[in-house]
């Protein structure tokens, strides 16, 4: 399903700009139908940018398996690989504890306050467009389902978390 949607949003996205700079000689017939295909690649499903569709799975992935909910050190450096200056900044902020440091914790979702016990990512799914949610479990028996919706925007050429999404 997710390869119809890339394959749709990529014909989609060419149609729509590949004479952008050109002259349009077309007939109306070849209008209407261009226009009548890009509507069904459209209303298919709501896609957003193939980049972020493509990487915006192994982004989350690295961010959450190493960070979120594993144990690797979480610097500025190695959140820049994987979140935006925004996102950064807002786990800055809602840091609540004497002195200053990192909420990675506020990307935990829906386990925000409960302590880690063994958690393991259970997949990751795009919810369209931008959108990822991040599906773990936690505890010994992996018995606690927990997930987070987070945003992806591409800054520079890369993809990279933008938000955590209600």
């Amino acid at each position: 399903m997710i390869k119809h949607t890339i394959i749709l949003s990529a014909i989609a996205l060419m149609l729509s700009g590949c004479n952008s700079g050109q002259k349009n000689e077309q007939t109306p017939e070849q209008e209407t139908t261009e226009q009548s295909n890009t509507a069904e690649a459209t209303d298919a499903t709501p896609t957003g940018n193939p980049q972020i569709e493509k990487e915006g799975p192994d982004i989350v992935k690295g961010l959450f398996s190493k960070y979120v909910l594993g144990s690797e050190d979480v610097t500025d450096e190695n959140l820049k690989q994987y979140c935006t200056d925004k996102m950064i900044k807002y786990l800055y902020d809602s840091y609540e504890y004497d002195g200053e440091g990192i909420a990675i914790w506020m990307l935990r979702g829906t386990a925000v306050g409960l302590e880690l016990c063994g958690p393991k990512i259970t997949s990751i799914e795009s919810l369209g467009g931008d959108k990822f949610r991040v599906n773990y479990v936690n505890g010994s028996e992996g018995t606690e389902a927990h997930h987070c919706d987070v945003a992806a925007v591409v800054v520079d050429g890369k993809v990279l978390i933008d938000k955590i999404v209600d």
